[in-house]
């Protein structure tokens, strides 16, 4: 098994698919209020007049009161902002409305934008007591690493920590490893489960092909059996993937709040297809149904591989990422754990030359790759922090 976990990519895949800006920016829009640029040498008098004049004709069509009349007009003001600019800040009191365009249309005005709320950008820190001996996001040099070689995962944690799709979708990331520690209790909130399963009826009440599959799939007992054979690794992965965060217990992962849908699996090549059919056949069921049932999978991680194989050794194995991402999820794998240029000697998966697969070496805390692990110009496409990162253990 290999120990390249995967980090940035999964952080980028699901970064990405979650920021969404437009509703943000009209919500902090500051209600009747403009920012204008005059012309050089130019003062506001005329245009605080013209503005009055024009307001007050749309107060004569409206069954108003003359004093409610001038005490709406009396609290239109424009106040200086930028000397250097000749920037000058218009309020217009509620329900008294202005455009942008007749601001701009006259003869004194060179600029107009509308006046915005600011967002302090901090980045969030969370509060979990481990959080600072997890250098691979915020590496300050501990255990004798070089500062800043970390994931920049702070940065990524101000856009967004996880959770839900900019269309709303609950976002899934699949793992594929021996086992998991289900009731770890930095772990178990944010395991998926299938709520259209009903656990231990015997019965496959989602019609999906898989009979009680509430907590995910094991493809040795064909159960829902997820702490698997073994959880010494698969736990790590988990933690790394989405350990729960700012929850005031252990470490974070790189997602807060994510659900990791977990499949017991590897070995053998038959039974890791059989794993990704199962992460394929989740994704493929929330498509067809839109999202009434299955998984809204957009990443699947595996470390598992074959030292020294090639794509036509294993030409089902690489047909897989090809399938997996005309259905939506981008496959991660890791390369192999020994110091060997894979394009010369092979390796799977990490060979295969699907465009829906990231092929991952590991990095030291000096930003170096790790004396264990392979690389390749052709065929690995990154590495991430994978020599001796902090996160959980298989200890629930």
């Amino acid at each position: 098994m290999k120990i390249g976990l995967c980090l940035k990519a999964l952080l980028r895949a699901v970064v990405i698919s979650l920021i969404c800006t437009a509703d943000i920016r009209a919500q902090s829009v500051v209600p009747g209020e403009w920012l204008v640029q005059l012309e050089s040498g130019s003062k506001p008098l005329s245009l605080l007049e013209a503005l009055k004049a024009h307001l007050n004709t749309t107060l004569e069509k409206l069954p108003q009161q003359p004093a409610v009349t001038n005490s709406l007009l009396g609290r239109i003001s424009i106040k200086p902002i930028s000397t250097n600019l000749n920037t000058w800040l218009i309020s217009v009191p509620q329900p008294l409305e202005v455009s942008a365009e007749w601001v701009a249309a006259q003869k004194e005005v060179v600029l107009v934008q509308p006046n915005h709320y600011l967002t302090q950008r901090t980045n969030p820190t969370p509060n979990d007591p481990l959080f600072p001996s997890q250098w691979q996001y915020l590496n300050m040099g501990l255990n004798d690493g070089i500062p800043g070689a970390d994931l920049d995962a702070m940065e990524a944690w101000s856009h967004t920590t996880g959770g839900l799709s900019a269309a709303g979708d609950t976002i899934v990331i699949a793992v594929i490893d021996g086992g998991v520690a289900y009731n770890h209790p930095d772990l178990s909130a944010n395991l998926w489960k299938n709520w259209k399963e009903k656990p231990g009826d015997g019965l496959d009440n989602d019609d999906n092909g898989f009979i009680d599959d509430f907590l995910g799939w094991n493809v040795f007992s064909q159960s829902d059996l997820i702490q698997g054979f073994s959880t010494t690794h698969g736990t790590p992965v988990c933690g790394i993937v989405g350990a729960q965060g700012n929850n005031n217990i252990g470490v974070t992962g790189v997602n807060w709040n994510i659900k990791i849908m977990f499949v017991s699996g590897g070995v053998t090549v038959s039974s890791i297809l059989a794993a990704y059919d199962y992460v394929l056949q989740s994704r493929k069921k929330y498509n067809e149904t839109n999202g009434a049932q299955g998984a809204f999978v957009v990443a699947v991680n595996s470390s598992w591989g074959i030292d020294f194989g090639m794509p036509f050794e294993a030409p089902l194995w690489c047909q897989v990422y090809d399938e997996l991402g005309a259905a939506g999820i981008l496959g991660v794998a890791a390369t192999a754990n020994m110091p060997v240029n894979v394009d010369e000697v092979g390796d799977l998966p990490t060979t295969c030359p699907s465009d829906y697969l990231i092929s991952v070496s590991s990095l030291t805390n000096k930003d170096l790759i790790a004396p264990t692990a392979a690389w390749g110009q052709t065929n690995i496409d990154l590495a991430s922090y994978g020599e001796q990162v902090f996160t959980l253990t298989s200890t629930d």
